[in-house]
């Protein structure tokens, strides 16, 4: 009777020890796959980055306002709690002052055509958006 208690009780521990490696296999596995994502994620803000660094410094072609990307943005902020303190708060800042300005050229082309009433303040929000994104390009990972 003890050999059979002695077999089963070894075949529970034994069934409770592997679910306990494959569960710390799995959670490894899913902690791997979450840095790949927010690596990928933060790769592809740069481009984007780049290209809002190249809209502002020229914001308006004619009357009309350029928008700023923020598709990339959207798509990597909920992916940013994986990442440094000081790469989420640099691309917060960034993308507060993208926000402004969009909403600012938006402001501006419902205004008559050709007036430049808000043309200043256009180029402005878009220099203070630049400065934003080049400093969070600096955090960023180039790969």
């Amino acid at each position: 009777m003890s050999a059979v208690l002695t077999f089963v009780v070894s075949v529970l521990l034994s069934g409770v020890v592997a679910a306990i490696v494959a569960h710390r296999l799995a959670s490894g596995r899913a902690a791997g796959e979450r840095v790949q994502t927010t690596q990928s994620r933060l790769v592809a803000l740069v481009g984007e980055i780049r290209d809002n660094i190249e809209l502002a410094a020229k914001p308006i072609i004619g009357s009309g306002k350029v928008s700023l990307l923020t598709e990339q943005w959207s798509a990597a902020r909920e992916h940013l709690t994986d990442a440094p303190s000081h790469i989420e708060e640099a691309l917060r800042a960034a993308y507060v002052e993208v926000e402004r300005y969009n909403s600012l050229a938006a402001q501006a082309r419902t205004l008559p055509y050709g007036a430049g009433y808000m043309d200043k303040e256009v180029k402005q929000q878009a220099e203070q958006a630049k400065v934003k994104l080049e400093e969070a390009l600096k955090v960023l990972p180039s790969k």
